[in-house]
């Protein structure tokens, strides 16, 4: 499938993730997701793959994340991270010490809690 333009993609795009949507909704969240329980997905492939993004903290400088993948209605492809904001790492922001306990703090909340959903033990 070729596209003459990006708008013509886009709206394929939109148009198949609805539809994708209607036949295969959403599944309820993680429970340590912090987004909306059972939110959308975020993107559709060619292949009718749809993908959305678990975050555990949406606000926060740094938190867990991961990709699920909808194929045609099976789930999976989990793959979990800590996720550090764009702003808090842009070349040139500094921090303040306050900022610097915050971050700190939300690396290691964000740790703790892969390690809990991945079964890792200290």
């Amino acid at each position: 499938m070729t596209f003459e333009t990006v708008e013509q993609y886009q709206r394929w795009a939109d148009e198949t993730l609805s539809l994708q949507q209607a036949m295969f909704p959403p599944p309820a969240c993680p429970a340590w997701c912090g987004l909306p329980n059972g939110h959308s997905y975020d993107r559709v492939e060619h292949d009718g793959e749809m993908t959305r993004h678990h975050n555990s903290a949406p606000e926060a400088f740094a938190a867990v994340w991961d990709v699920e993948q909808n194929r045609h209605g099976e789930i999976g492809g989990e793959v979990f991270g800590i996720e550090i904001s764009a702003e808090c790492i842009k070349s040139e922001s500094e921090l303040t010490s306050d900022q610097a306990r915050a971050l700190a703090s939300e690396l290691v909340a964000a740790a703790d809690l892969l390690d809990e959903i991945t079964g890792v033990q200290r």
